[in-house]
């Protein structure tokens, strides 16, 4: 074999020695964010948002919209309450932080 041959082989190898573990990297870190799926539950989320809608607004209002529920929406779950007899109207509403279950928002729906 020629030396351009072996030096052209030498250069595609170290290029392959550097990329791969940026691949690998990378890859294993998508995989990560991708599959991991939600850090809390819908229960974890309502009892987490509870107390800070009790901070926020009576206690006696916030209860009047038992029992709560909570959807998770890019990373956030949403806690709100329920309306008795399928009514028209807002209910006391608080977003969730999946990731680390901090309180992003605290209101009352329209």
């Amino acid at each position: 074999m020629s030396k351009r041959i072996l030096c052209e082989r030498s250069i595609a190898i170290r290029g392959c020695l550097v990329l791969l573990p940026v691949i690998f990297i990378l890859g294993g870190w998508l995989v990560f964010r991708v599959a991991r799926g939600p850090r809390l539950t819908e229960e974890q989320a309502v009892a987490i948002a509870l107390p800070a809608l009790s901070a926020n607004m009576t206690p006696e209002h916030v209860n009047k919209y038992q029992p709560y529920h909570a959807e998770l929406h890019d990373g956030v779950w949403n806690v709100f309450g329920s309306i008795l007899g399928g009514g028209v109207g807002g209910t006391p509403e608080a977003k969730v932080r999946d990731s680390d279950g901090k309180i992003v928002t605290v209101f009352h729906s329209q």
